[in-house]
């Protein structure tokens, strides 16, 4: 039997990719075909602490001074399609 091995995804926290705090991972199960596709960081309170640490900072940066019209042009400006047959609008 071969293993594959799976992707691997981690927590982007401050704009770093880490790990849980805890270490701990799970498996991301495909619904269509009952078998895992990809290994997730598992985050739990101290994660989310982190992250709304990390999220407050921001807002005292460049992207707090921005209003919701200007973060969300910025994003879709920033991020690639979702996939090959996707639009941008």
């Amino acid at each position: 039997m071969t293993t594959v091995e799976l992707p691997r995804y981690q927590h982007v926290i401050d704009g770093r990719r880490v790990e849980a705090a805890s270490g701990q991972r799970y498996d991301s199960v495909d619904p269509y075909l009952g078998a895992p596709w990809a290994s997730a960081a598992d985050g739990d309170a101290a994660d989310v602490d982190l992250a709304v640490a990390a999220a407050r900072r921001a807002l005292g940066g460049p992207w707090g001074q921005l209003t919701g019209f200007g973060r969300a042009a910025l994003m879709r400006r920033l991020s690639p399609p979702c996939s090959p047959g996707s639009s941008r609008r």
